[in-house]
C-alpha cells in the first residue's frame, strides 16, 4: 500500500510540474501575442513620426529658401529706395514745375504709365505670378 501512495505522490508531483509547465507555456504564448501586437503598433507610430519629421524638415528648408529669397529682394528694394532718395535729393521739383511745367508733366505721366504697366504685368494671371479669375 505504501508503494501505491508513493506512486500517487510521484504522479501528483509530475502532474503538478507538467501543469505548471503547460500554464507557463500558455502564459508565455499570450504575452508573445500581445508583444507582437504592440510591436506592430509601435512600427506604425514610428513610421508616422518619421514621415512627420521628414515633412517638418522639408517645410523648414523651404521656409529658409523663401526667407533667403525675401532677404535678397529686400536688399534690392532697399537699394532701389536709396537710389530714389538720392535722385529726389538732387531734384528741385518746385523749381522745375515753375520753369518747365510741361516737361515735368510729361515725365510724371510717363512714370505713372510705366508704374501702371508694371502693376498690370505683376498681377496678370497669364504670367503665373498671381492666381486669379479670368476677368
Amino acid at each position: 500500500m505504501l508503494k501505491i501512495y508513493i506512486f500517487l505522490l510521484i504522479m501528483a508531483i509530475f502532474g503538478g510540474v507538467g501543469y505548471g509547465g503547460y500554464m507557463y507555456y500558455i502564459d508565455t504564448q499570450e504575452r508573445l501575442g500581445i508583444l507582437r501586437e504592440n510591436n506592430a503598433k509601435l512600427v506604425v507610430a514610428n513610421d508616422a513620426k518619421d514621415a512627420t519629421i521628414k515633412e517638418m524638415l522639408e517645410t523648414q528648408n523651404r521656409a529658409q529658401e523663401l526667407n533667403q529669397q525675401l532677404t535678397v529682394r529686400l536688399q534690392a528694394a532697399e537699394q532701389y529706395s536709396d537710389n530714389l532718395r538720392s535722385k529726389f535729393a538732387q531734384l528741385n521739383i518746385l523749381r522745375k514745375a515753375i520753369e518747365e511745367p510741361y516737361v515735368l508733366e510729361g515725365k510724371i505721366n510717363d512714370a505713372v504709365k510705366r508704374l501702371l504697366d508694371d502693376f498690370r504685368a505683376d498681377t496678370d494671371p497669364a504670367n503665373g505670378r498671381v492666381s486669379g479669375s479670368d476677368e
